[in-house]
């Protein structure tokens, strides 16, 4: 009976042996596969991450190309906003991916794509480029406003007429100084028109908000008419604007020397009355001393 106790206590603390030695190789094996799970999440966490990397490289690329190569004359604003926009987007598929955003923008100090969207952001709101189009609502396109429309087409004619009438004159005795640009008269009228615009774009967007691309394409055309045509001694108002500006620069000297001149001309007949007072006195005196003795 011993025996047979004996020989299932043994059976039985073998068996718990085996079940032991199971559960510790299925616990091994749940580790493994565990470990496996979050290699392969890991993994593809890390392709998804590369792969919005590669793509926001990629369009930050083409928008710092299309700026660099639109800079002079500066043209970025009409022709970079769909860069721009691309590149803005991919930049924001990141920020918004939990997994990939502390990965790419803040896994070390540089913050190379951090920055990289920083300054090619300040580039684009420096230059005031969303006034050259109207106000944009979610993923709506780039639409040009009519204005700025109107004033590149007018700025377009202006300096197709300074090339076509960009021919000199001199009078028979050769003498440079009055040599004349035929750009100067036959231009005028569009040329004053095109300041004119441009002024009201200023005014309708406070002066320092206005688009790059028009203030870059004003100074330009007023570049070449005052330096390339030389044009601006021709203009009609520029004698009488000057004059008037040396009248009223005259006024206040004319306004002191007057007044000294009065002023010296008052001490004078102060003195002279003063004198006459006293010689006065001094008869009335002798006078009175006569008559006494």
């Amino acid at each position: 009976m011993y025996e047979l106790i004996s020989k299932y206590t043994n059976g039985f603390t073998i068996y718990l042996c085996i079940l032991s030695m199971m559960s510790v190789s299925g616990i091994i094996g749940l580790e493994r596969n565990v470990f496996d799970a979050v290699n392969e999440v890991d993994e593809k966490i890390e392709i998804m991450c590369n792969e919005m990397l590669l793509q926001y490289s990629a369009d930050a690329s083409k928008f710092t190309n299309c700026i660099a190569t639109n800079a002079r004359p500066i043209r970025m604003c009409r022709k970079c906003a769909q860069e721009y926009v691309n590149s803005t987007n991919s930049y924001l598929t990141i920020k918004r991916s939990v997994d990939c955003a502390s990965v790419i923008l803040d896994a070390d100090r540089l913050q190379v794509i951090q920055k990289l969207y920083d300054d090619t952001t300040l580039i684009w709101n420096k230059a005031n480029c969303d006034n050259c189009y109207y106000d944009r609502h979610g993923d709506d396109p780039y639409v040009l406003r009519n204005t700025t429309i109107s004033f590149l087409s007018l700025a377009k004619e202006t300096k197709t007429c300074f090339q076509d009438y960009n021919i000199t004159v001199c009078p028979l005795d050769n003498n440079e100084t009055n040599c004349q640009n035929q750009a100067c008269f036959n231009c005028t009228k569009i040329y004053h028109t095109l300041n004119k615009n441009y002024r009201e774009l200023q005014e309708s967007f406070e002066f320092e908000d206005l688009c790059m691309d028009i203030t870059d394409t004003m100074n330009t055309t007023r570049k070449m008419w005052s330096n390339d045509l030389d044009c601006i001694h021709h203009t009609e108002h520029t004698f009488l604007l000057f004059t008037i500006m040396g009248f009223i620069c005259l006024l206040p000297i004319t306004f002191y020397v007057s007044n000294w001149i009065q002023s010296d001309e008052r001490k004078r007949k102060i003195i002279q009355q003063k004198r006459l007072t006293e010689k006065r006195l001094a008869t009335s005196r002798s006078c009175a001393q006569l008559a006494l003795n």
